[in-house]
């Protein structure tokens, strides 16, 4: 819990220093009265009264960083039908510099899409969001197919999604989260049962649709799936019409999806570091088609319900970095640099203490004290996905080095049954 507190003083931190503020004070979903007096005055005739939409809306018509400050356990459901770029009706569009967040105590606020459209679409400005959830996203319309949580567009600058959940969204491309931007960032964020829908032949991203520039760290995408519970692509990275995809994921769980685990098209490049991805009910890794780039250390594959890797022949692999799969599909190279075919003994999915769900290896596992033997750059992550130093001793024998995937497992183990198992 230190370790997240230490995330969450970091991220506050990083807020704009002379923002201008404002602060909800109303769950009605009502418009500013009168946008760009830099006032957030809803259309309710009480005085004093700033809705989500109004705060959007303001922000949005002044220059420069402004923040908008979340209250604890509110509900903001969207009630107002339409569509367009101005956040007066349907989503809520941000198109300048802003933050969004709950820094408090008490329960998460949610924001709710009420199934009318999705949640946020971010067109431009450098944007940060911590600490709420956003539920009841969809981007299934004709002219609105991407994004179910979030969209984030082309001329998007950097985009920070911090300790967020993202459940209950759907969309034909990216059911929680559909980015195009060139820097966006979920970190500590959790993505379940969020569902793709099927409308094209090429729906994909029940969580996850990305074709810009992507990192996700610290963070667990389990339980997603298709149309009635059908299995889907969890996470694809796709490339657009022009330019590659890059999808970094990083210190993270990919586990228990209805599908595929990660999907790696064409000339998009996927690096997966520390990272455990298991119990897909499909394949947890699929690379296709032809000029795709995929590089993995430190990291296991294991359990999923068809075959835990399917590769294409031609992609550019680069996997010989301490790597462990359970069935010996990933084309991992052998020797002592990688474990090809070795049972991991993971624990099921669950919370141990942490902001997302882990699934930890048992003390006998070979996953522990197995990793590369440098943290840093070409080795492993300084931390793990509870944000846990590494290395730690899990092994107990004198000589603390790191494990492979996403959990390091200390020499003092008290929330797990050791003899649970996926």
């Amino acid at each position: 819990m230190r370790h997240l507190v230490l995330v969450l003083f970091v991220a506050a931190l990083a807020l704009p220093a002379h923002a201008t503020v404002f602060t909800v004070t109303s769950a009605a979903d009502v418009p500013d009265d009168d946008v760009g007096d830099g006032i957030c005055h809803a259309e309710l005739g009480l005085p004093g009264t700033c809705t989500l939409r109004a705060a959007v809306q303001e922000a949005n018509a002044h220059a420069g960083a402004d923040q908008i400050n979340l209250d604890a356990g509110q509900l903001y459901t969207l009630t107002r039908s339409g569509s367009d770029d101005t956040a007066l009706v349907g989503d809520l569009d941000i198109t300048d510099d802003v933050t969004i967040l709950f820094f408090a105590s008490g329960e998460r606020p949610i924001v709710d899409a009420g199934g009318l459209e999705r949640a946020f679409d971010v067109h431009g400005g450098n944007v940060t969001m911590l600490g709420f959830d956003i539920t009841g996203g969809d981007a299934t319309l004709p002219s609105d197919q991407a994004g179910g949580g979030i969209a984030v567009d082309f001329d998007a600058g950097v985009v920070q999604l911090s300790l967020m959940r993202f459940y209950g969204n759907r969309a034909n491309f990216g059911g929680g989260l559909y980015n195009d931007g060139p820097d966006t960032r979920c970190s500590a964020c959790e993505f379940f049962d969020n569902e793709e829908a099927d409308d094209f032949v090429d729906s994909a991203g029940a969580a996850v649709l990305n074709r810009g520039t992507l990192v996700i760290d610290h963070s667990s995408v389990h339980a997603n799936h298709g149309v009635g519970e059908l299995g889907a692509f969890a996470i694809r990275n796709v490339p657009p019409f022009s330019g590659s995809p890059s999808l970094s994921v990083v210190d993270s769980t990919i586990a228990d999806n209805l599908g595929i685990g990660v999907g790696n098209l064409d000339a998009a490049t996927l690096v997966v570091r520390n990272s455990t991805i298991a119990a897909n009910s499909n394949v947890g890794i699929a690379v296709s088609g032809v000029g795709g780039t995929f590089q993995m250390r430190n990291s296991v594959i294991a359990k999923n319900g068809g075959q835990d890797c399917t590769v294409s022949a031609g992609a550019t692999l680069n996997l010989n970095r301490y790597n462990m799969d359970s069935d010996d599909t990933c084309e991992l190279a052998g020797g002592s640099s990688n474990y090809p075919g070795v049972e991991p003994q993971l624990t099921p999915l669950a919370i141990h203490g942490g902001f997302t769900p882990t699934a930890w290896p048992l003390v006998t596992s070979p996953m522990v004290d197995a990793g590369h033997p440098v943290i840093g750059a070409i080795g492993c992550e300084e931390d793990d996905q509870m944000f846990a130093e590494r290395p730690a001793d899990g092994d107990g024998d004198g000589n603390a080095r790191c494990d492979v995937g996403a959990i390091e497992l200390s020499d003092d183990v008290l929330f797990h049954d050791p003899f649970e198992r996926l």
